[in-house]
């Protein structure tokens, strides 16, 4: 079975971005944001304390998003494989659970090629 190009790797990486930034709003809205609130209304820090704190956790945060978006990329990248059979195209993907597909030539409505020059 045969790998996708190796610039596919970005579209993964962009999903990883995509889930990782939909999982951050998340953790904003419903945890960081009441946490910092409850914090400042108990009184047991100062309001400058918490916007540190909630700096400090949206750098890290990020930092988490890049990591995780590139293991990710990595991941789905090395977990992809295609093959032209004699009945169609032959696909297989998946990190955690495989999902095999067969796609009949008949039912292939658009190829686009790319050629490099070497």
């Amino acid at each position: 079975m045969d790998r996708l190009h190796p610039g596919a790797k970005w579209q993964f990486r962009m999903g990883g971005y995509l889930l990782s930034g939909f999982l951050g709003i998340f953790l904003a809205v419903w945890i960081i944001a009441p946490l910092a609130g409850l914090l400042l209304k108990l009184g047991g820090i100062s309001g400058g304390s918490v916007v540190t704190i909630v700096l400090l956790s949206i750098l890290g945060y990020l930092l988490f998003v890049i990591v995780f978006s590139e293991i990710y990329a990595q991941m789905s990248y090395n977990r992809w494989f295609y093959e032209f059979t004699e009945e169609g195209l032959r696909l297989e993907r998946g990190i955690i659970w495989k999902r095999y597909s067969n796609v009949p030539y008949e039912r292939i409505q658009n190829v686009d090629l790319a050629f490099q020059a070497s």
